[in-house]
């Protein structure tokens, strides 16, 4: 299941929730969304005290549209990890991966 980002209006629903002193279930329950998810929001975004939707909306905005760094910077390491990995179970890619970078 893909994960669908929080609107600007759940996050409203969310603010509007912790004012009246709902509890973090009460307010996924209402806005249909897994309490997990909202307590994960309120956490990164200052808590219960310093919940404002707007700032945690602007916040997520930024985070989705920042540019992608990219991690190889020549073509030629980018070749050599393509072959070193080519034949490695996923779960392996990584170590491997830093293997070769670290040649």
């Amino acid at each position: 299941m893909a994960y669908i980002p929080l609107s600007g209006e759940e996050r409203e629903e969310i603010r509007v929730g912790i004012t009246h002193g709902d509890s973090l279930s009460e307010v996924a329950r209402g806005i249909g969304r897994s309490a997990s998810t909202i307590c994960r929001e309120v956490k990164r975004n200052g808590g219960r005290r310093r919940y404002v939707a707007t700032r945690a909306q602007e916040r997520a905005e930024k985070n989705r549209a920042r540019p992608k760094l990219t991690v190889f910077v020549s073509t030629a390491t980018r070749k050599s990890l393509d072959m070193a990995t080519r034949n490695v179970p996923r779960a392996a890619t990584i170590s491997v991966a830093r293997a070769a970078i670290s040649m």
